[in-house]
């Protein structure tokens, strides 16, 4: 089975535009993101983007990248997604976003992994959100899956966010941390507003980039003023769109 991750980025964020290709210790967003998820496991990984004029810009720096980048509708991601899979011959898809800059491949290795042990055609595999930091997000699903619920789905929630109509149907796998590792769900590691760019800049300026998820945790355990630099950030309910 061919295994690809796919990057939902855009310009158009309603709270940050153009944050996806905002500066982070001299590489945009976007850039850190795909050099994070670099992996022997995944057979192509490709950015989903936009047909907006706007989001040429990503484009140009996929290019750049030697990155692929597939674009479709601005409005309904789950279309965008469904084509983009179907564009690139995917079995399994790894959904990621691009405004996770401390995104974890290690993370994203344990939620594959889980996936393929169980049982592909009628499982959802994601990362459990009472568990993990909020930013190092990752979902897995089958092509076929991805492409019934494109052809279902019909609330704009569902449209927008890509996954909740498949959750609904299927067998979800969570995946935790190992016992007796820390869970901090309160933590922002995702990029929504400006505090949020403020926070991850602090973390790659510290050089904390390159720690694994649990590392960091460990490291933020100390200095509280750096994760306090977000802790007001609401996170928007999957029925917001």
């Amino acid at each position: 089975m061919d295994t690809v991750a796919i990057i939902q980025a855009r310009m158009g964020s309603t709270r940050l535009p153009g944050k996806v290709l905002m500066d982070i210790c001299g590489k945009p967003m976007l850039q850190h993101v795909i050099e994070r998820l670099q992996s022997p496991v995944l057979d192509n990984m490709v950015v989903a983007t936009t047909m907006l004029d706007e989001d040429d810009a990503i484009v140009e720096l996929c290019n750049t990248l030697k990155c692929p980048c597939f674009r479709g509708s601005a409005d309904d991601v789950l279309a965008r997604y469904a084509a983009c899979a179907k564009d690139f011959e995917a079995d399994v898809v790894v959904r990621v976003t691009a405004d996770c800059p401390l995104i974890d491949v290690g993370i994203m290795h344990r939620v594959i992994g889980k996936f393929i042990s169980e049982h592909p055609e009628s499982c959802f595999a994601c990362t459990d959100p009472h568990c993990w930091p909020n930013g190092v997000d990752v979902e897995v699903f089958t092509s076929e899956r991805l492409y019934i619920a494109n052809r279902y789905a019909e609330k704009e929630y569902e449209r927008a966010h890509v996954t909740p109509f498949m959750r609904d149907g299927l067998n979800v796998i969570y995946v935790r941390p190992p016992d007796g590792e820390a869970c901090h769900p309160e933590m922002r590691w995702t990029v929504d507003e400006q505090a949020d760019l403020d926070f991850v800049r602090e973390i790659y300026w510290n050089g904390w980039d390159s720690c694994t998820t649990e590392e960091l945790i460990d490291a933020l355990s100390y200095p509280r003023a750096t994760v306090a630099i977000n802790a007001h950030v609401r996170q928007k309910d999957v029925t917001e769109c």
